[in-house]
């Protein structure tokens, strides 16, 4: 899928570190085991391309859980939020939408959301639901993830869209509000189902699991910049 994305300045396509290319070393000491074989070379990936970072230990806590904020600001960084060439384009961002978030009482990632929000991947009401109050600490569901995702990648859904492609084995407990989400980064190939084949609307997101998922973004979208 390419993306053409309008910035005031131009720079070429990153290119993105080969999972083959990677040495039978990684950078943390917690992802060499068998059980991270699933994910290590996106954990990988996306801390050489510096999406992600890890402890000071050297450790990279693939189990621990995402926070929304911290889901939030990641996939807007694979969207171009640091990227220096979206310096100008952040500056307006930040013209438009600092009063929206100000109640919010970030401590960080104010240029991730705003840059979101000129994307149109969130509104002022998503806000309260993300952002707000406790919610920024409080732990992403993979139903939240399928929502930002989407609408990060600019998919298109409506309430009508047939979901009967979708085989997770809990298929009928998905929200309605949140199914033409997941069957959207279902086909896209972003988000898989659970060992159990369930989807798990409501399971909450780990470290291990959003490196994937970023990686899998940044394969399926090939952004530029135009001026």
């Amino acid at each position: 899928m390419k993306k053409i994305v309008l910035a005031l300045t131009i720079v070429a396509a990153g290119v993105c570190l080969s999972a083959t290319a990677l040495a039978d070393t990684y950078s943390f000491t917690d992802i060499s085991a068998s059980q991270y074989g699933w994910c290590a070379p996106q954990i990988e990936e996306m801390y050489k391309a510096g999406y992600v970072n890890g402890y000071e230990d050297n450790t990279y806590r693939p189990d621990n859980q995402v926070t929304k904020l911290e889901g939030i600001a990641l996939f807007s960084r694979v969207m171009g939020s640091n990227d220096s060439a979206n310096s100008q384009l952040l500056d307006i961002a930040h013209e438009q939408y600092d009063s929206s978030i100000v109640q919010s009482s970030l401590s960080w990632g104010q240029d991730e959301i705003v840059f979101m929000m000129y994307k149109g991947a969130l509104t002022n009401a998503d806000l309260v639901t993300y952002i707000n109050g406790t919610a920024k600490n409080q732990a992403m569901t993979r139903g939240e993830a399928a929502v930002i995702i989407t609408k990060a990648m600019g998919g298109n859904v409506s309430s009508s869209s047939d979901a009967s492609s979708l085989d997770y084995t809990d298929v009928k407990d998905i929200p309605s509000n949140i199914l033409p989400y997941v069957k959207y980064v279902s086909d896209e190939g972003i988000m898989n189902g659970m060992d159990d084949g369930s989807f798990d609307t409501n399971g909450t997101v780990t470290r291990s699991q959003i490196a994937v998922m970023l990686a899998r973004v940044v394969e399926k979208c090939d952004y530029s910049f135009e001026n």
